[in-house]
């Protein structure tokens, strides 16, 4: 191995030492030039990688946030739209029904408190939700079984306004009363109706049952109750 001789000219070592001087890096320069840098990019750089993952948790949030809003929404209008559909064929059932009542029919019997009694000629006009109840005294040299009026507006009693559900198993019927002065009966009466051919058959709560609806077509005494049987008048 080549050994280093130490013993040159002052000259020789002083090249030496320069040259070794001009070989090792310069750290003053170097730190003057990382202050030089621009700033923005290493903060920016520092910044992305620092907030990157909240940020994305709360875009992840926000996106969830909003679809489950976004079904929110189109559950409630899914439930609106079957609940319209619904009243519409509520409605349109009741409609039906109440077409088929539409006309003039003769109240031939009322039952009440278990007692029943034929009623004078008495008229019920439907149309729509209403019936009109017309009455006339019976001329004394008329027949009562041959005898019969026109419904006019000088012979009406009052106007019965109904509110049916067909639906249900007895039919209902809910009935408030308005009078000749435009009075109304505060709260409707409740009942059930039944339709046999020509034969409309009522029966309206009475006082004992309280509020409750009649489930069945008897009046028995103490009760209040009341049947009301109608016919239709054949044209």
């Amino acid at each position: 191995m080549k050994q280093l001789d130490f013993r040159g000219t002052r000259k020789e070592l002083t090249e030496s030492k320069s040259l070794a001087n001009d070989r090792q890096p310069n750290f003053a320069a170097l730190l003057v030039a990382c202050r030089r840098l621009p700033a923005a990019p290493r903060y920016t750089a520092g910044f992305s990688f620092v907030t990157w993952l909240p940020l994305r948790r709360i875009q992840v949030q926000s996106m969830r946030r909003y679809w489950l809003e976004f079904l929110s929404l189109l559950i409630l209008a899914a439930l609106l739209m079957f609940c319209a559909s619904l009243a519409a064929g509520m409605d349109n059932t009741e409609k039906a029904q109440l077409k088929k009542l539409e006309g003039t029919w003769v109240h031939v019997e009322t039952e009440r408190d278990g007692k029943r009694r034929p009623e004078p000629r008495t008229l019920w006009v439907f149309q729509g939700d209403q019936a009109g109840v017309h009455f006339q005294t019976k001329p004394i040299a008329k027949e009562e079984s041959t005898w019969t009026f026109q419904a006019k507006p000088t012979n009406l009693l009052l106007t019965y306004h109904f509110r049916l559900d067909p639906t249900e198993n007895p039919k209902t019927i809910d009935e408030q009363t308005e009078y000749r002065d435009g009075k109304t009966s505060t709260k409707p009466i409740l009942g059930i109706y039944k339709l046999e051919g020509d034969i409309l058959t009522i029966c309206f709560a009475g006082p004992r049952d309280k509020g409750k609806r009649p489930t069945e077509f008897t009046a028995p005494e103490g009760t209040g109750r009341r049947i009301e049987i109608l016919k239709r008048e054949k044209q």
